[in-house]
């Protein structure tokens, strides 16, 4: 079976500085700097997004903790159809872009697109332990419980 599509990623979470706004969670274009976008800032790292998500939690179906055939664990997200077809896209059209995943306010992470993502599939990956990926998994959960 050939394994999902990786993202990897500093476990370093960002905290939001966003004016003080509530973030929908999701994954984001990455964006320059104008008055229409967000930006989002840690002590290393800025990163502009416009304000309405490429795919939300709702696009999410399934997620699950796997172990990799490397040092460490996934989080593995399957795509609802809709969903699977918005994440095609969105990385055919922003290859070689970063593009961020917000969930409960923070930004988790904000990879660079490597290749299209057509499979419905993807795992979020940096050599994590399974307590690490438990956290995640649970952090985008209750996000896909939320109703958007």
């Amino acid at each position: 079976m050939k394994a999902p599509a990786l993202i990897f990623f500093s476990l370093c979470v960002l905290l939001l500085h966003a004016q003080n706004k509530s973030i929908p969670s999701g994954i984001y274009y990455d964006a320059e700097k104008n008055d229409s976008t967000i930006q989002l800032i840690n002590a290393s790292d800025t990163v502009n997004i416009y304000p309405t998500p490429a795919l939300n939690a709702s696009d999410f179906k399934k997620v699950k903790v796997v172990k990799t055939g490397y040092a460490g664990y996934a989080v593995e997200i399957t795509f609802t159809d809709a969903g699977r077809e918005k994440l095609a896209s969105a990385t055919e059209k922003w290859l070689t872009k970063r593009m961020a995943m917000v969930f409960g306010n923070r930004l988790i992470l904000a990879p660079t697109v490597m290749a299209k993502i057509p499979g419905g599939k993807m795992w979020i990956s940096h050599s994590m332990t399974k307590q690490e990926a438990k956290k995640l998994k649970a952090i985008i959960e209750a996000e896909m419980k939320v109703k958007h």
